[in-house]
């Protein structure tokens, strides 16, 4: 698992300039459904679009701490109910609207059961969607090829 965080700090180093920035990308979901989120009007891009949990990622702390503090300071989710954490492979995704790359790493977290969910200001709704329903909704660009990146370590 933590060779693929050490393959995204590669990837991130080789590519730190003002126009990249190294993004986790979190799935997070209990038995067959995901979490999405709604995106509020206080984010900078896809205001209203779904999208999962992201986070920037500076490379201080270990990708499976960073994405802990993301679901609580975002979500309000506690560690207690984490199953599992699953790290996928980096992959890097280019937004062309604001000439930007981004270096993504995809992570599977597994809930042990539905928490009550608290969002910060960057949401305004979330929704525990069924993978088969995904089509239904408005998805952030590039996000969902994070969810193909992480088949290998989906059982």
């Amino acid at each position: 698992m933590f060779e693929h965080a050490l393959d995204f700090m590669k990837i991130s180093e080789s590519k730190s300039s003002k126009n990249s920035r190294s993004v986790i990308v979190c799935f997070v979901m209990h038995n067959d459904e995901l979490l999405l989120l709604e995106r509020s009007a206080q984010v900078e891009l896809y205001n209203s679009w779904w999208n999962v949990l992201t986070g920037y990622h500076d490379g201080r702390s270990s990708a499976e701490q960073r994405v802990k503090e993301k679901l609580w300071e975002e979500l309000g989710i506690t560690s207690d109910v984490v199953k599992s954490v699953r790290v996928g492979q980096a992959y890097c995704s280019r937004h062309f609207v604001i000439e930007k790359d981004w270096t993504m790493l995809p992570v599977l977290v597994e809930l042990k059961e539905k928490p009550a969910i608290r969002l910060s200001g960057q949401h305004q709704s979330y929704r525990w969607v069924k993978l088969d329903d995904m089509k239904d909704y408005t998805i952030v660009p590039g996000i969902m090829d994070g969810f193909e990146q992480l088949k290998g370590v989906v059982a």
